[in-house]
């Protein structure tokens, strides 16, 4: 419930940070993320990371749009090779 006000509040903001420094904010997310992934127990996995969720909502993105350029905005990254290499996709033709 705590989760669904926040989310109300914040709008098209962001959820763990609500100041104007890029830096902080991303530091402020990936905390929070993280101890998210240690009380869930999944902070041991060696595959499991704070990068891992926005890896997650981008691939998810990708799979219903099918368009690269979409995920990348989903995961707020500028890069579409950053975006493909996060998601793991690969972007070269055979």
């Amino acid at each position: 419930m705590a989760l669904l006000r926040r989310l109300a509040g914040v709008g098209e903001g962001s959820l763990v940070y609500a100041g104007t420094d890029d830096a902080v904010g991303q530091v402020s997310t990936c905390r929070a993320i993280g101890v998210v992934l240690l009380r869930a127990g999944l902070a041991s996995e060696p595959d499991v990371r704070p990068a891992s969720v926005a890896a997650w909502a981008g691939w998810a993105v990708f799979e219903k749009t099918g368009r690269i350029e979409d995920a990348a905005v989903a995961m707020g990254m500028r890069s579409l090779d950053r975006a493909a290499r996060l998601i793991g996709l690969s972007l070269t033709q055979s």
